[in-house]
């Protein structure tokens, strides 16, 4: 069946403007005109955009549905699969080449997408080349090892590794702050 005229533009516009944003604006070298451009053209829902980083390179599909926390870093070539909506806490470091999904595909009868929202809430760090299948929800304050792979919630403060991710210690809880631009500290704006 054929999809209606009004939704094939809707389609397309988004097509549009995940291309720019995925294309241009993640090679800007400057990271205040990146954010800018993410929050007023892809619509990405920042909690306070002066002191959230998106680095280089960092893929987000459907950006609109994106939420982010103050203080939040994604790191170079970071894919955010925001379809079925991802929200991510702050004080939240994400390494280089690591994956948040919110959907997949199934291929029951046909191949067919599936969305579900995920949520990683503040403190947590995603270490590099880790993966967070959709649906899941990690725990403030949580640690997710290397190329660790995440198919089910993750509990407040503990330390998860492995594929799949199991549970392999825990982390004291604490108060700290990841990133702020304009604290007084050196910010390079060039990341």
């Amino acid at each position: 069946m054929p999809m209606p005229e009004g939704d094939a533009t809707v389609v397309h516009a988004n097509s549009r403007k995940e291309w720019f944003l995925g294309s241009i604006v993640n090679r800007i070298p400057f990271s205040k005109i990146r954010s800018r451009l993410y929050q007023r053209i892809g619509r990405v829902q920042f909690e306070d955009v002066d002191s959230t980083l998106i680095l280089r390179g960092v893929e987000i599909l459907d950006p609109h549905m994106l939420q982010m926390g103050r203080g939040s870093v994604a790191n170079r070539h970071v894919l955010l699969d925001a379809r079925g909506g991802l929200q991510i806490g702050r004080d939240v470091g994400i390494a280089e080449r690591s994956v948040i999904l919110t959907g997949a595909h199934a291929f029951e009868g046909g191949i067919t997408d599936h969305v579900w929202p995920t949520r990683i809430e503040d403190n947590v760090f995603i270490n590099i080349g880790a993966m967070v299948m959709p649906g899941v929800i990690v725990g403030q304050g949580a640690i997710i090892a290397a190329g660790a792979i995440v198919t089910k919630d993750v509990e407040p403060w503990t330390i998860v590794a492995g594929i799949p991710a199991k549970k392999i210690g825990e982390r004291t809880p604490s108060e700290y702050t990841l990133f702020r631009r304009g604290d007084g500290a050196y910010n390079a704006d060039w990341r």
